[in-house]
């Protein structure tokens, strides 16, 4: 009778197992089939953790990342385009320069190759993942790009090639780039593009460079590779929080005559309608400055 007993009971104990095993594959891969397939643009370059996060940022209105074109003469956004049509992806590539593939020699990723020359951009085109028009807007905006520079670009001189920007002559445009290999910045009636910090870019290196852009704060700043802010007051023409933004905008160039193409490589650039110089997005900050870091 015990032995019947004790039988029974591991024939229980086995089902029981049994279907707590199931259940748990069964709740696992519910979960699984949850997170999966991963988000757009994750499938043409590995994705690194938490780096699809990015993609549920509400301010977030574009992530362009060098890849082959999407249809005529345009490029679409990682993790935002994917329901769109060909027609409406959101930049222009009709001037686009060279595609490299593993462009650092390291990661595989690749980058578009600016010569420092040849009149190359890739120019904003877009707008917002429900059609709604995104750029220009009024208010703050940060762009953050990652770019290095070539070996050739001089330490000496006053060209200053452009890494992304707007014209000089429309109201409130702006650009950034680098002069005797410093970053150094410009909005319209500056008089001169401000170099933001004593130290040289090293060169062939992937830097983070973030441009925040406050019109409610009235300046424009500047961070490098996760460094301290450097910061120009446009008090001076930036009159409220509520001015337009020049509506051009160009990655690896600028609409102004005056400045050079960018010389070296572009690997990604984020758009946001926020300007997180601004302490309180300090937690904001460190987030896309270690995801960016981790994976260029």
């Amino acid at each position: 009778m015990v032995t019947m007993r004790l039988v029974q009971l591991l024939r229980w104990s086995t089902a029981i197992s049994l279907f707590l095993c199931g259940l748990a594959l069964f709740i696992a891969g519910a979960f699984a089939g949850s997170y999966a397939p991963l988000p757009p643009g994750c499938t043409a370059s590995a994705c690194v953790t938490g780096e699809y996060l990015l993609a549920q940022w509400p301010t977030l209105m574009a992530d362009l990342v060098a890849q082959n074109a999407s249809g005529s003469s345009t490029y679409a956004d990682q993790m935002l385009d994917a329901g769109k049509s060909a027609a409406s992806y959101s930049w222009s590539t009709s001037a686009a320069p060279t595609l490299t593939s593993n462009a650092d020699g390291l990661t595989g990723i690749n980058a578009w190759s600016f010569d420092g020359a040849t009149a190359n951009n890739v120019k904003a085109n877009f707008s917002g993942p429900n059609g709604e028009q995104i750029w220009p807007i009024t208010g703050d905006f940060t762009l953050a790009v990652v770019a290095d520079l070539s070996a050739s670009a001089p330490t000496t001189g006053t060209t200053v090639y452009a890494l992304a920007g707007s014209g000089l002559t429309a109201a409130n445009g702006w650009v950034v780039g680098v002069n005797q290999r410093k970053i150094c910045v410009k909005y319209t009636g500056a008089t001169s593009c401000t170099i933001t910090g004593a130290s040289a870019l090293s060169t062939g290196t992937p830097h983070l460079i973030i441009l925040s852009w406050s019109s409610v704060d009235q300046l424009l700043a500047v961070s490098i590779d996760g460094g301290a802010w450097q910061t120009a007051s446009t008090a001076s023409v930036i009159l409220s929080g509520g001015t337009l933004t020049d509506a051009t905008l160009w990655i690896g160039n600028s609409a102004s005559s005056s400045y050079a193409p960018w010389w070296g490589n572009v690997f990604r650039a984020l758009l946001l309608k926020e300007a997180l110089q601004n302490s309180a997005k300090a937690g904001q900050l460190a987030f896309l400055q270690t995801i960016l870091a981790a994976k260029y």
